[in-house]
């Protein structure tokens, strides 16, 4: 397993992390504070699943940029796996057509935008060759660590 801490600062010497992201061997984002401006477009559609560990902008910044730029027009498109809190963020905060346009609304088609699917506390997702367990985790809004 290949883990890669996304870098979020423009200048590679910067040693500041603002934004949180990681890469598991180039195909599962945890988090989307910086994915949307790592790599080129092409290389942003190898991600095909993205968990979100909770509403804070530092996690989840580059989310619709990340979308827009890994979207294929094909029925095959990136999961985005959260809690109910957070895909109520998303809908009421991100994709409503004032903040970003609605990838979620506009995802119903054959070739969706993102597939949204819940996670559940402590039951394991499998994908991509990884098990992956969603813990509570005490913080200012619903968060789960993975």
């Amino acid at each position: 397993m290949r883990v890669t801490l996304v870098p979020s600062a423009t200048n590679p010497h910067d040693p500041h992390q603002f934004l949180t992201s990681f890469l598991i061997n180039d195909t599962v984002a945890i988090d989307a504070g910086s994915i949307g401006f790592y790599r080129p477009p092409t290389e942003q559609a190898r991600v095909k699943h993205v968990f979100l560990s909770h509403t804070h902008i530092d996690h989840i910044a580059a989310l619709p940029i990340f979308v827009e730029n890994a979207y294929e027009a094909k029925s095959d498109c990136v999961t985005v796996h959260g809690s109910e809190a957070v895909f109520k963020c998303l809908r009421d905060d991100m994709f409503n057509d004032r903040t970003w346009p609605d990838f979620i609304a506009l995802s119903s088609g054959a070739a969706p935008f993102l597939r949204l699917e819940a996670l559940e506390p402590g039951r394991p997702v499998e994908l991509e060759g990884l098990r992956i367990t969603p813990i509570p985790v005490n913080h200012v809004v619903p968060t789960l660590g993975f």
